[in-house]
């Protein structure tokens, strides 16, 4: 979407609370929002739950006329409403989430990431496209994303459970992201 037809259909949500000006807004953010809900790991029906919670937050921002054309425009603010209710989920998760993962059984068995069904937002392309990414990072980086993303884990939690130091984890994690960043042209992402 074009910088003047989103500056259009933003100034149409303000002054007329045009529902179809946002829904096109929506869809030119949420595949990079569900992308974002997805890195987090949560489960499915959460993730409806939230991307909503961002739909509504975007809503309000503009009808409401806080929005402004700062960073990143509607993309940014979109994108970090996204980022803060995951780690907002993930808090309180944590809270109630104590089972460690196994994984030996995630080794013998060759489970891969679970890649939620967004037909509309994720191709099965992409889907085994991240699946060939996701196996070819090394063990200590999946287990560390793993334990940090789908079970909610601090990083101290992690360097205790795996007996390692915690700059090991947080070296671990930063290589896991530096990877994905390397690896997004070469596996499609």
């Amino acid at each position: 979407m074009e910088k003047q037809e989103q500056k259009e259909l933003i100034a149409r949500v303000m002054e007329y609370q045009d529902g179809q000006a946002f829904e096109k807004l929506v869809r030119s953010v949420q595949r990079e929002c569900v992308g974002i809900i997805y890195q987090y790991t949560i489960p499915l029906d959460d993730q409806k739950d939230i991307f909503q919670e961002v739909c509504i937050r975007l809503w309000r921002y503009l009808i409401e006329k806080k929005f402004q054309e700062r960073n990143g425009g509607l993309h940014g603010l979109a994108l970090q409403i996204t980022r803060n209710l995951c780690i907002n989920y993930l808090r309180l998760k944590k809270k109630h989430n104590k089972v460690p993962i196994n994984i030996l059984e995630f080794e013998r068995k060759n489970i891969s990431i679970q890649i939620p069904q967004y037909n509309e937002i994720f191709s099965e392309e992409d889907q085994e496209n991240f699946k060939r990414f996701f196996k070819s990072v090394p063990r200590e980086q999946k287990v560390v994303y793993l334990l940090r993303m789908s079970r909610g884990k601090s990083f101290q939690e992690i360097a205790k459970y795996l007996k390692i130091s915690v700059n090991t984890v947080l070296g671990r994690m930063r290589y896991f992201r530096v990877n994905f960043e390397k690896n997004r042209k070469k596996f499609n992402l």
